[in-house]
């Protein structure tokens, strides 16, 4: 590290860092003296091969699993259902993906649940950090939901070009890809726990949704259902994403992570920085297009997903 960084980073981060610690756990907010400062005494950011390899076949197994579903459990349930056929593809993709993010979502939150540092979250920078033991559970969490999120960008890559949202799904792929992968390698694997916390309970709502949409496209009497699916997105997301996420994760990285591991971690630190405000800024783009949404739907009665020009065809043939 420079000295012009080193000077920067203790002239004026730091203090930035302290004084919003100070101001929001009070006056009395024990201060860590320079010398007691956590240094990330490893600077390798390379994976184990034979994790590499995991996440390799990781990939390949849940391209297959989706494979499998898509053809023979989820097209013949939307032939079952009667759905519009130009509702197969998207239909089949919302199914296959409730049924990730709910069990990992349901993992989780069962490593977080008795896990002290999800209530204290200090103790996601305690000794022996950054070598902080790896539960298995931790483990295959971080390695499923790293080969899952590089699944999505083959796929959405190779098939989902014609979105109006391309570029930022990509940006979001390879942001979740990014932090899995540094929070992984730098020790900071609680922290990552907690944000995959925050994330991944919206999805669950948000696609059992969908899946309720296009239900009713065919058979229109889930308003109700809808509307309760709906509302459970909105909270879910405001408490989990807008609320809980800054807060258990954007804050204990950039002001607690600052204060308990040091400037010495300003490669990790402007890196994790940057990519969770970024994250964090997609989070309030796809809330507007959730409110709007719901608008749309109170409006005119309909929601349908605008970023996907099959379902703006279908409606305008329907018109």
């Amino acid at each position: 590290m420079g000295e012009w960084n080193k000077w920067v980073g203790e002239q004026y981060f730091e203090p930035w860092a302290e004084s919003i610690r100070v101001y929001f756990e009070g006056a009395d907010a024990i201060r860590l003296p320079v010398t007691d400062r956590r240094v990330l005494l490893t600077r390798t950011w390379d994976m184990p091969m034979e994790d590499v390899l995991i996440v390799g076949l990781c990939v390949v197994f849940i391209t297959a699993l989706s494979v499998f579903f898509d053809r023979l459990v989820f097209i013949p349930i939307a032939r079952l259902l009667r759905l519009r056929e130009i509702d197969y593809g998207r239909f089949s993709e919302t199914c296959w993906q409730l049924c990730f993010y709910g069990p990992m979502w349901l993992l989780s939150l069962a490593i977080v649940i008795d896990a002290p540092w999800f209530y204290e979250m200090w103790r996601c920078w305690e000794d022996p950090y950054p070598f902080i033991p790896m539960s298995n559970s931790i483990y295959w969490l971080f390695i499923i939901q790293m080969a899952w999120y590089f699944h999505c960008l083959i796929f959405h890559v190779l098939f989902d070009g014609r979105k109006s949202d391309f570029f930022v799904m990509l940006t979001h792929h390879i942001v979740a890809i990014a932090l899995i992968y540094s929070a992984f390698n730098a020790g900071m694997m609680r922290v990552g726990v907690l944000t995959l916390f925050c994330m991944d309970v919206c999805d669950v709502f948000l696609h059992i949704t969908k899946i309720l949409r296009f239900v009713d496209n065919v058979k229109p009497c889930m308003d109700i259902p809808m509307t309760a699916s709906y509302i459970g997105v909105v909270i879910s997301w405001v408490v989990f994403r807008l609320i809980l996420f800054p807060w258990k994760v954007i804050y204990n990285v950039t002001v607690l992570g600052l204060h308990y591991a040091g400037w010495a971690n300003v490669d990790y630190w402007i890196f994790g920085s940057i990519f969770l405000i970024v994250l964090y800024g997609l989070q309030l783009f796809w809330f507007f297009l959730i409110v709007q949404s719901g608008y749309k739907f109170v409006r005119y009665g309909e929601m349908d997903d605008d970023r996907d020009p099959t379902a703006r065809d279908a409606k305008h043939k329907q018109n």
